[in-house]
């Protein structure tokens, strides 16, 4: 039986999901992904639904498909490939900075939970800057976007009352 996944996503790199990846995986029901380094899963999960999209779509009524049951394998599909083999845990964690997308998570995975994370902008900013010797501009319009990306689930009634959202900030997890 497959775990559940955990999905973290951040607003952008250097935002904690490297860190709050790490405290999850310290929990003994959590196993951290087979996947080495942040997975982008969902950068590309847009392509996954247009896929599924367009092969049901050529399905006759009469051949009686479940596309359900079709989506369903396909989600399990995804998260085998994350389950590290051998591990009891009844989670496994993985992890991205990048939250495009991140609106088509309920859409895409039936079970499983999503924590998205964020970052007071300056200390995001300064912190990228440092550490990947990228431009000051760059870094603001990166978390800018991711900003705009996670606003829009924030605001999304569907993600509220769903209870497999959780939302939390860098500064009250550290």
């Amino acid at each position: 039986m497959s775990k559940i996944p955990v999905f973290i996503v951040g607003i952008n790199p250097r935002s904690g999901t490297n860190y709050l990846y790490h405290l999850l995986h310290i929990h003994p029901d959590c196993a951290v992904s087979r996947h080495v380094g942040e997975d982008f899963i969902l950068y590309g999960i847009n392509h996954y639904l247009e896929f599924f999209r367009k092969v049901i779509f050529r399905w006759k009524k009469e051949w009686n498909n479940d596309p359900d049951l079709f989506q369903k394998f396909l989600e399990e599909g995804i998260i085998r490939y994350l389950d590290p083999d051998g591990s009891s845990a009844r989670f496994v964690i993985t992890k991205t900075p990048d939250p495009t997308n991140i609106d088509l998570f309920l859409e895409t995975f039936k079970s499983g939970y999503l924590i998205v994370i964020t970052r007071n902008g300056q200390d995001l900013v300064e912190s990228y800057v440092s550490s990947f010797r990228r431009r000051f501009e760059d870094a603001i319009r990166g978390w800018l976007r991711g900003a705009r990306w996670i606003l829009k689930v924030m605001n999304d009634e569907k993600f509220r009352k769903s209870n497999r959202v959780i939302f939390i900030k860098y500064e009250d997890l550290f």
